[in-house]
């Protein structure tokens, strides 16, 4: 029963992402004081519900946690840049996070 409540927002958070993701890209462009503040707030509501975002930039490569969708120049098997955030909830992994992975010579 536990399990059950823990991940029973599961379904409603994954496609709450990709609002995250609209305003992540919007702020991005937009220097606004409100629109900081609504982007607080929700990652704010995301934590209180047992969601985190997975760490990657500057950590080695992890395919469990992560999808490199680009190999650039860097150190290897480092991931260089988030291009999408990845997510946990209760650490069970809800979304994995899009990465540009170093490779020494890579163009």
């Amino acid at each position: 029963k536990e399990e059950i409540r823990l991940f029973a927002s599961e379904v409603m958070l994954e496609r709450l992402f990709p609002v995250v993701d609209t305003f992540d890209r919007v702020a991005q462009h937009v220097n606004d004081t409100g629109l900081a503040l609504a982007i607080k707030q929700l990652n704010a509501a995301l934590e209180e519900q047992g969601v985190d975002k997975i760490t990657v930039v500057g950590k080695p490569f992890n395919p469990h946690e992560m999808e490199c969708v680009e190999v650039v120049d860097g150190e290897d098997n480092m991931v260089v840049e988030e291009v999408l955030p990845g997510y946990r909830l209760h650490g069970k992994i809800l979304r994995v996070a899009q990465v540009k992975v170093g490779k020494k010579g890579a163009r």
